[in-house]
């Protein structure tokens, strides 16, 4: 994978989005928000993420025609301001079940069966 830079492009609401200076339509966002829940004297951190990528398809029929079509990924992490390492554990698990045989099967249009026992470590199954 090779090194993409991004740029501030400008404030969408409260996400703050950045566009790769080479082709703006690509972007990723990010929004943060931090709150003390009533009662407790610990930090909870919330922070959103997207990336988006647009390709262009060409038909093999009619080089003419071209169709865009985004491929996106999110994510929404929350947990203890004072301990991000817990969430970054669980982005690691996350990342092992993307690379997992099951998630190709998810992408291929299938759903989990419920008998499927899922397993996350350190390396994908």
């Amino acid at each position: 994978m090779s090194n993409t830079t991004y740029r501030y492009l400008k404030a969408q609401g409260r996400f703050n989005v950045f566009a790769n200076p080479a082709d703006v339509a690509n972007t990723l966002s990010t929004a943060v928000s931090q709150f003390v829940p009533r009662g407790l004297d610990v930090g909870v951190t919330n922070v959103e993420l997207a990336i988006n990528k647009v390709k262009v398809i060409t038909d093999d029929c009619d080089t003419c025609k071209k169709t865009k079509v985004t491929e996106a990924a999110r994510l929404s992490l929350s947990g203890l301001t004072s301990d991000p390492s817990s969430v970054r554990d669980l982005i690691a698990q996350l990342n092992v079940y993307v690379n997992s045989n099951e998630f190709a099967t998810n992408w291929s249009g299938f759903q989990t069966n419920p008998g499927t026992v899922i397993v996350l470590g350190t390396t994908a199954g």
